[in-house]
């Protein structure tokens, strides 16, 4: 589990990497806010939104006791991890927060 504040974009490989992985994204399955798009939502980080990665084997159990214990708290599945060297490779420019770029 991480936190988001550098943005899907960013912070899902590192994630993935951290695990030996690739990842698989439903981009329809992303959280959005009204009027945000696919792109702003996998570069926007925000310090609320946490990133967790579980075995499919309990992904169900997990999903259902969240619901019980959080109910006005969405936990949504957006993809998976699939062997390092398949899956998705971010071709867009926007790439999440970068820390030590100048703002021009």
């Amino acid at each position: 589990m991480m936190g988001l504040s550098d943005g899907l974009a960013k912070d899902l490989p590192r994630l993935a990497d951290a695990s030996g992985a690739g990842f698989v994204i439903h981009e329809g399955s992303l959280p959005r806010n009204k009027g945000c798009t696919a792109k702003q939502a996998w570069a926007s980080g925000e310090d609320h939104e946490l990133l967790i990665a579980v075995s499919r084997r309990i992904a169900g159990k997990l999903e259902g006791a969240w619901r019980r214990r959080f109910p006005r708290t969405p936990l949504t599945r957006i993809g998976s991890f699939v062997p390092k060297g398949r899956g998705c490779a971010l071709s867009f420019a926007a790439k999440g927060w970068e820390h030590f770029k100048p703002l021009a």
